[in-house]
């Protein structure tokens, strides 16, 4: 298995990864999260076009797909229900490894 940048040639089949999962988790009790179409293609288009988008291959297969902000993900400054487990900074560095 490969991961690899992802293209927008690549985003009909990332937008298919999402609607399964939403599915699956909806089957499985979690029917809150990624809900309403979240994430939106506007939000995919957003992270491919800022190379944050990652696709998992075999062969000529694309098999999942994940996000890895550099930085400071802003979506993290606030968390409305729940918290971390310390008060250290926020930093997605491992994205550079």
């Amino acid at each position: 298995m490969t991961i690899e940048l992802a293209t927008v040639q690549d985003l009909q089949i990332i937008l298919e990864i999402f609607s399964f999962a939403r599915a699956e988790m909806k089957k499985m009790g979690n029917s809150s999260q990624w809900q309403d179409n979240y994430p939106s293609q506007e939000v995919l288009l957003n992270d491919i076009n800022n190379q944050n988008c990652f696709i998992c291959r075999e062969q000529n297969s694309i098999l999942g797909t994940f996000a890895c902000i550099r930085g400071v993900d802003s979506t993290y400054l606030k968390i409305v229900q729940g918290n971390w487990i310390n008060e250290d900074p926020y930093n997605s560095n491992l994205c550079d490894s």
